[in-house]
């Protein structure tokens, strides 16, 4: 065996070819790549109409975007965001890439809230009204501004609610 071979029957040069050649496709190719659309972040709050915060163990807000079109075989992404239960504040929305922001533009949006089961998993606890959690029957929209957004949400206690 010379020292330009390995001890599996390669050689030394096939491996850093092979090595380059994988390293060209994945610059070519690209890793992700990110969103061809423009983000921005967003930052607010949401609680009910009256001021009052909502109760719940776990609240989401979904941002979804409304007229913007896709861009080759890419298309938008709805954005995301965890709210703090203890002050209805959020931040960090999240689209493709962990707290890359909202769309730029106009967005329906949804609030989701949730309890936790004993076993541990969350489920909806009607906290707020059904219709927030529809992305057809939603009244709540917001504008995504580029360089960033802070969004206040009020919604309506479900009507059956004595909250």
């Amino acid at each position: 065996m010379d020292f330009m071979s390995l001890a599996d029957g390669t050689t030394v040069i096939r491996r850093i070819i092979s090595g380059v050649t994988l390293s060209v496709f994945l610059i070519i190719c690209g890793c992700g790549g990110g969103s061809p659309f423009e983000m921005a972040p967003v930052e607010g709050k949401v609680t009910y109409a009256d001021g009052s915060l909502i109760e719940a163990d776990r609240i989401v807000v979904t941002f979804i975007p409304q007229g913007i079109d896709a861009k080759g075989r890419a298309a938008p992404s709805a954005g995301r965001a965890e709210v703090n239960p203890e002050d209805g504040t959020f931040e960090y929305v999240t689209t493709t890439k962990y707290q890359d922001g909202a769309l730029v533009g106009q967005h329906k949006v949804l609030v989701e809230t949730f309890r936790k089961a004993p076993n541990g998993i969350d489920i909806p606890n009607g906290a707020v009204d059904r219709k927030y959690s529809d992305p057809k029957a939603t009244d709540l929209t917001f504008e995504v501004e580029s360089g960033g957004s802070e969004c206040v949400l009020l919604v309506e206690k479900p009507a059956n609610s004595r909250r």
